[in-house]
């Protein structure tokens, strides 16, 4: 199961402002000082998986795990390994995905400059364009005033 390791915040950043110091020089009326300067230094906690027989904790971005695509939990392959298991293939690659002009085009280039420029530990590298949209963003109440 994945968990936050060392979290001093756990969620989305929903409803905060933020503001470059220009802009906040620039706000006027007496909600001013209800702000709070801060320093954008902070890193966000990494997601940690558990392996279920052993225990052990590794990025859950290093290992390739997803709940929502092995529910069932994470196993180790190492642990894999000692119990002659495999784990069940990912359904959700991008090789089954439909394929566009864009993603062909990329893939081709891609695929062609890892060739001709010797990369031999270099497998094929698939594109898949996912979601094509408009960008629309929600402006805050707070942001919409000033």
């Amino acid at each position: 199961m994945a968990e936050r390791y060392n979290s001093p915040k756990y969620g989305l950043l929903a409803h905060r402002y933020h503001f470059c110091k220009k802009c906040f020089n620039k706000i006027q009326g007496e909600s001013v000082s209800q702000f709070e300067k801060k320093k954008n230094d902070t890193l966000d906690p990494e997601m940690f998986s558990t392996c279920l027989d052993c225990g052990r904790k590794m990025h859950q971005i290093c290992v390739l795990h997803h709940d929502t695509i092995w529910p069932s939990g994470f196993v180790c392959n190492s642990c894999l390994k000692k119990s002659n298991k495999s784990r069940k293939e990912n359904k959700y690659a991008a090789k089954r995905l439909p394929q566009t002009k864009l993603s062909s085009h990329l893939e081709t280039r891609v695929n062609d400059y890892l060739r001709q420029h010797s990369h031999p530990k270099a497998g094929d590298v698939t594109i898949r364009v996912v979601h094509v949209s408009d960008k629309v963003v929600d402006v805050k109440p707070g942001m919409k005033s000033r």
